[in-house]
């Protein structure tokens, strides 16, 4: 019998492994799940891991593949970027899973199992054509207390590889900084990542006297 691969804590799709708990008649381990929605189910291991099941049945419409849209919005912009952001917090196969659902960021519930739910509440916060989905908070996921409508300049400044200073109690990316003091971005920057500039001193020394000598 092949050793068991150990799955207890790891999040897929929807499931959350809880535990280990026992095997099918046909000798493969069955794991524990608790999905999105609260429910638990016993479900063997190579179907979570190979994305054969996502969930305990709420995502029912996704697995079958069925694309029943009665709304007319197919072929929306917000209607694509709903799909956008289910494919990369759900889908496995999807280019950008990695860097969502591959490191626990998900969607809810509501908003996977109906793009009215999402459109709803999209049009209630200010959505537009200018404008593009932000998570508030970069390590939780789709949920609408995390998400806003924004512009693409502010969706930039929120990205969580973005380099932040504090200067004086205030936090700020380098963009921000950069429009505050006059300086530029790539010199900012380069103060503090190549030559090791404290906060303050990037952000206090003016651009003519970064060569002179610093007390």
């Amino acid at each position: 019998m092949p050793k068991r691969i150990d799955l207890t804590g790891k999040q897929f799709n929807f499931l959350r492994v809880i535990e280990y708990s026992g095997n099918t008649r046909h000798g493969e381990a069955l794991w524990l799940c608790e999905c999105k929605c609260g429910t638990r189910k016993n479900i063997p291991g190579s179907k979570i891991r190979k994305g054969e099941i996502k969930s305990c049945g709420c995502m029912k419409k996704e697995l079958s593949g069925i694309a029943n849209v009665k709304h007319g919005m197919k072929k929306t912009r917000i209607y694509r970027i709903w799909q956008g952001i289910k494919q990369r917090t759900t889908n496995p196969n999807n280019g950008e899973f990695s860097e969502y659902g591959g490191r626990g960021v998900d969607i809810c519930v509501e908003w996977a199992n109906s793009f009215e739910s999402f459109k709803q509440w999209s049009f209630e916060n200010g959505y537009s054509d200018n404008l593009t989905i932000d998570r508030i908070n970069n390590q939780k996921g789709y949920y609408p207390e995390n998400c806003r409508w924004i512009t693409i300049k502010d969706n930039c400044r929120n990205k969580r590889n973005n380099l932040r200073l504090t200067l004086k109690g205030e936090t700020k990316t380098i963009a921000e900084w950069a429009e505050i003091t006059g300086i530029n971005k790539a010199t900012l920057r380069n103060r503090i990542i190549k030559m090791g500039w404290s906060a303050e001193k990037a952000l206090t020394t003016k651009v003519g006297n970064q060569n002179k000598k610093q007390p």
